[in-house]
């Protein structure tokens, strides 16, 4: 019905061409809107293709992110087509001024011309989708002020008789919708899924709300309880941003506050759509597509045109679901798989041979996408039954569940026969356990989803944003309004306020103890550099390090707070702050462009710290002292260069071509001095053991130890996908239970690599380099060796070489990225290796993948990781 009011609305406006006076520039108008016209005609057609509607939000989401990652190759005709109607378009611009240009018309023929263009623009099915997608953008404030039903509660409190809420595993199935479980429209097409289903606790009656019909859309509403609405402006849009929807609080935000381990996993590109940013914007650090993951297959050419097959996702999902659930600390994985991807889906290899096949409806045989969903059927539910079968099952909530409608595939026409809802089901949670008085078929959303979920698991949540517990009485978005299409588009000038940063007006919470902050809602971690707008919203947050960067830039005019342990600051600036510094956790310094204020204030170790901006006016309105800002920068700079540490039983000093950075009391012999990154290096730093031993290196000292003199490479390049984790490419060496000086590089590059070059007691020489990067064989330009000498030929995971008390080597080599075995054969390692013997760890690639909880466990007792 949309193409032919298209089409009727396209001869209109020609029409209305023809009835223009024949005069030049009313005529190149008219071929100008007329272009316009035939350009969001096309894009309607286009859309309709690819998503199933007009001109709406996912699509002006992706005009604004862009489409990088995506699966062009599905769409070769649709892309074929959109090149075609774009010159049409231009053909039909020049029709317009033809006709305009013609013979001239009687006194009615311009009233009857305004008709028609007025008639044209408000049939057109581009035109409509378009305003009625962007007029809430439009406005500058919120249509309506931030609801009471848009809730975010912070640290919810566990349910009563509680004491560990569950572990995680949501998988959302790619446009896997309920319609296909209907067995008189699709018999035997999903037969386990249908049976887990019935065993299962579910909620037929899901439905996609504007904001949310498309993947990332799905997500946001299932976990934050919002629909996914872009920015007001392309300045706080994500493409634009370091964070998604930075005000809101999400399912990961409170998973991580609880401690969770978060892995998200998922066959295509994680970038494409932003769904990586998603993640990690909201307590997910650990984020795994078509890039982290194809490396990982026996046969690299296996994938399809998104990226890996759901049989290859879904056994490297098991793998890591058996390592989490061998951890002590609880868990949450997140799998989207891809098999199911319109248009026609792809069938994984190890269902090649069973399609489906229909006798009673031969129509429906042959049918690529039913294949696809047949496939996904068995390979879904053989993970659930994994999952399931596991001694943390009792402790594991399984979600399986649409991330949207089914769009526009080879069984549409058949889908949109009956009302079309969301699947929403959770495996292992008998549907007997449903409330009294709670009915499955009640009216919801995809908003619904996270608070239901979070309440299964343990927590005692009634609302996580407009979503509501469906366990609980609570009247859902859907049971409120008679209209929710209507009321959810009502919100999205409010909702997309959401992307904004905080406002320093709501004051600064410091908490010292959980190395966090949080100005309004937007938390952050420590130690941190926040940039301030004119208005006091919260510009960026960044790594404490940036801040020389920011002293250097000539152009740089932005107030700025700065969190950092008073130890990082020079002895001088130290002095004029304070003489409680040697008992407090932080320092804020506040400054604005190129220089900082003179007072400073100290936060003492009473946690957490409440700052309202009258506590901090003084600060900010405080004036630049030249000669403070001078010395803070050539403290950072001397750090920045990085230096040699010269050790004593009774001091440690930082020392550089330049001079001396910092000399300290080494009384507790456990003291060294800190460099700093440089911003777009991911490690460049020296660690005390008295903090964070994340980033390292770090010497425990010791008399005896002290005439050790490290030496390290310090321009390990690259951004880190896991920052949290001392599992990238880490050089240790260790004698007996101390460590006694070792190097992490957390980047994810060929250029990652971590350096450890010392002496040892009898005055030779070790140098080891281990290296990361995510791609093939980037361990064969690793190495160990002994004054100049290859000790060992390093291969991917862990390498261990070893000397004993009495002088005897050992060398091995742990496949534990890939290799359960050769986990358990390193604790054996371990555990047969006497007391007092000097090791030298040289790990590879993302070598904790196949790590067995007992493995991790030996190794953050000898400080190589932590929990």
């Amino acid at each position: 019905m949309s193409v032919n009011w298209l089409l009727f609305s396209l001869m209109m406006y020609l029409l209305a061409c023809w009835l223009l006076p024949r005069r030049k520039v009313i005529a190149l108008i008219a071929a100008l809107l007329g272009i316009v016209l035939a350009l969001l005609s096309s894009a309607h057609v286009v859309s309709v293709q690819l998503a199933g509607s007009r001109i709406n939000e996912a699509v002006l989401y992706h005009l604004i992110v862009g489409l990088d990652g995506a699966g062009f190759g599905e769409y070769r005709s649709t892309i074929l087509l959109a090149a075609v109607m774009l010159v049409a378009t231009l053909g039909y611009g020049a029709g317009c001024y033809y006709l305009a240009m013609q013979r001239r018309h009687g006194r009615l023929a311009m009233p009857l011309a305004v008709v028609a263009v007025s008639g044209a623009l408000s049939i057109n099915p581009g035109v409509t989708g378009a305003y009625e997608t962007s007029k809430v953008y439009l406005a500058e404030e919120p249509v309506i002020p931030l609801p009471e039903d848009l809730i975010y509660e912070k640290e919810p409190p566990l349910r009563s008789g509680v004491s560990q809420p569950k572990n995680l595993v949501l998988i959302y199935a790619e446009s896997v919708e309920a319609g296909y479980f209907d067995t008189e429209r699709f018999p035997s097409l999903v037969p386990h899924l249908n049976a887990l289903r019935e065993e299962s606790l579910s909620f037929s009656e899901v439905h996609s709300l504007p904001g949310m019909t498309w993947t990332i859309g799905g997500m946001v509403a299932s976990q934050c309880g919002v629909p996914l609405v872009t920015a007001s402006n392309t300045r706080n849009a994500a493409i634009n941003t370091e964070e998604f929807l930075p005000e809101t609080h999400c399912l990961g935000d409170i998973l991580a506050e609880q401690g969770y381990h978060q892995y998200y996993m998922g066959g295509a590109d994680s970038s494409f759509a932003d769904k990586n940013l998603f993640y990690q914007s909201h307590g997910v650090p650990n984020v795994a597509g078509r890039n982290q993951l194809a490396y990982q297959l026996d046969d690299p050419e296996y994938l399809n045109q998104w990226g890996l097959y759901d049989d290859s996702l879904l056994e490297m999902a098991k793998a890591r679901f058996d390592a989490l659930a061998n951890e002590r600390d609880p868990f949450a994985l997140t799998l989207l798989t891809l098999d199911t991807h319109h248009p026609k889906g792809h069938v994984s290899q190890s269902c090649k041979d069973e399609p489906y096949n229909n006798d009673a409806n031969p129509d429906l045989n042959d049918n690529p996408i039913l294949d696809a969903v047949h496939c996904s059927d068995q390979l879904l539910v053989e993970f659930v039954d994994h999952v399931l079968s596991t001694e943390t099952a009792e402790e594991t909530l399984v979600v399986v569940m649409s991330d949207h409608l089914a769009l526009p595939n080879t069984a549409s026409d058949i889908l949109k026969q009956k009302p079309r809802r969301n699947l929403f089901m959770m495996p292992g949670v008998s549907p007997e356990l449903l409330p009294e008085g709670i009915d499955p078929a009640r009216p919801a959303s995809l908003m619904d989803v996270g608070p239901t979920l979070l309440y299964q698991m343990g927590f005692d949540i009634p609302a996580l944003g407009y979503g509501r517990n469906l366990l609980a009485p609570d009247e859902t978005f859907m049971e409120t309004h008679a209209d929710p299409v209507a009321a959810i588009r009502e919100r999205f000038s409010t909702v997309r306020h959401l992307w904004q940063y905080a406002s320093l007006r709501k004051g600064l919470k410091v908490e010292a103890v959980k190395q966090k902050a949080s100005i309004g809602t937007h938390e952050f971690p420590l130690p941190a550099m926040v940039t301030l707008q004119d208005n006091l919203r919260l510009d960026q947050t960044r790594r404490a390090d940036y801040l020389l960067a920011h002293l250097q830039n000539a152009n740089a005019a932005k107030r700025f707070l700065w969190l950092n342990d008073c130890q990082a600051l020079p002895e001088a600036l130290v002095e004029e702050i304070s003489t409680e510094t040697e008992t407090a956790n932080l320092c804020l310094l506040v400054g604005q462009g190129r220089g900082i204020s003179r007072p400073a204030m100290v936060l003492q170790d009473d946690d957490p710290t409440h700052l309202a901006l009258s506590d901090l006016e003084t600060f900010l309105e405080a004036p630049q002292d030249d000669r403070l800002s001078e010395t803070l920068l050539q403290h950072l700079r001397l750090q920045d260069q990085g230096g040699k540490v010269a050790l004593s039983p009774d001091r440690a000093t930082l020392q550089n071509g330049e001079g001396t950075v910092r000399r300290v009391t080494a009384s507790s012999l456990a003291v060294l001095a800190q460099a700093t990154p440089l911003p777009d290096h991911a490690f460049i730093a020296w660690r005390g053991i008295h903090d964070s031993r994340r980033l390292s290196p770090q010497i425990i000292m010791t008399p005896w130890q002290a005439a050790l003199e490290p030496e390290f490479d310090l321009r390990a390049k690259s951004p880190s996908s896991v920052p949290e984790y001392r599992s990238a490419w880490t050089a240790a060496l260790i004698k007996g239970e101390q460590v006694l000086s070792d190097h992490l590089s957390p980047g994810n590059s060929r250029e990652s690599v971590s350096r450890l070059k010392t002496m040892l007691d009898d005055g030779s020489e070790l140098d080891a380099r281990a290296t990361g990067g995510f791609l093939a064989k980037q361990w064969e330009n690793a190495y160990l060796r002994h004054n100049g000498k290859d000790l060992m030929t390093l291969q991917r995971g862990i390498n261990l070489w070893v000397q004993t008390p009495d002088g005897e080597q050992a060398r091995y080599n742990f496949d534990t990225h890939g290799e359960h075995g050769d986990s358990e054969a390193l604790v054996e390692t371990l555990e047969k290796t006497p007391e007092g013997s000097l090791m030298v760890f040289v790990t590879t690639d993302e070598f904790s993948a196949a790590l067995s909880g007992k493995a991790m466990t030996h190794l953050r007792e000898l400080g190589i990781m932590q929990p």
